[in-house]
């Protein structure tokens, strides 16, 4: 699993490890019990674009395989890749529900 987050090759202590390389830590902690469901709260937040990416992929890839990621996220762009679904929330109230296409096209 670290393989898959590329940190295999890494000899920090967790605690040592950049909070980007942490996340991905954290991500592969969250696989190894190979879920059905994934909370995840903004998880790329401290990534750089390539992990971005990276992470991107291997989501994707457990969406194929059948599991459900709930994902927090600011980023439009990230649900556009990502969801199905899409709900914005303000002040935890649900304002609008839909693709994010079609999110993307009423913003602009």
């Amino acid at each position: 699993m670290l393989a898959r987050v590329d940190l295999a090759e890494s000899d920090q202590r967790a605690a040592q490890l950049s909070v980007g390389n942490q996340q991905r830590l954290n991500l592969a902690l969250a696989l190894l019990g190979d879920p059905d469901v994934l909370l995840l709260d903004e998880p790329t937040a401290s990534l750089d674009p390539k992990q971005r990416r990276r992470l991107w992929e291997l989501l994707l890839a457990r969406k194929a395989d059948g599991c459900t990621a709930v994902l927090a996220t600011h980023s439009l762009e990230e649900a556009t890749a990502l969801a199905d679904r899409v709900l914005l929330l303000v002040d935890g109230v649900v304002v609008r529900e839909g693709s994010a296409a079609e999110m993307a096209d009423e913003i602009g």
